[in-house]
């Protein structure tokens, strides 16, 4: 990224930060901090217990679970703020059901983008389009 940017500054590496949007990053990082402190809190556990206990120990059921309410979630809320509580909660119930945890948040993050790309509140670039 920073070799693209040198280049798209013509090599002026001392007006690089003009190119940085800091807001974003920032938002970014605090949605990772949030996201992160949700995970060490225990949340997640206690919710992967719950739908664990709900389905019944099922492993579908639980994929199902996740991937319903993540789809709705995405379609309100922009796909990387949903990716920001979904994946951590998929490694947490991937851990609990002894599972692939590649193979879910995989499953995820399909699930989210194509549900975010449906509305434009999910995915504001589609007001442009």
């Amino acid at each position: 990224m920073y070799v693209a940017v040198t280049i798209a500054s013509k090599g002026d590496t001392l007006n690089l930060p003009k190119y940085v949007n800091l807001s974003s990053i920032l938002i970014i990082y605090s949605l990772m901090l949030i996201s992160r402190s949700v995970e060490l809190s225990g949340a997640l556990t206690r919710v992967s217990l719950k739908l664990i206990a709900l389905s019944r120990g099922s492993p579908r059921l639980v994929v199902a679970a996740v991937l319903l309410t993540s789809v709705h979630t995405a379609s309100i809320l922009m796909n990387d703020t949903a990716l920001f509580v979904y994946i951590p909660l998929t490694h947490t119930l991937s851990r609990m059901l002894s599972a692939e945890s590649a193979a879910y948040a995989a499953l995820v993050t399909i699930a989210v983008n194509v549900s975010s790309a449906m509305t434009p509140i999910g995915n504001p670039q589609n007001v442009i389009v």
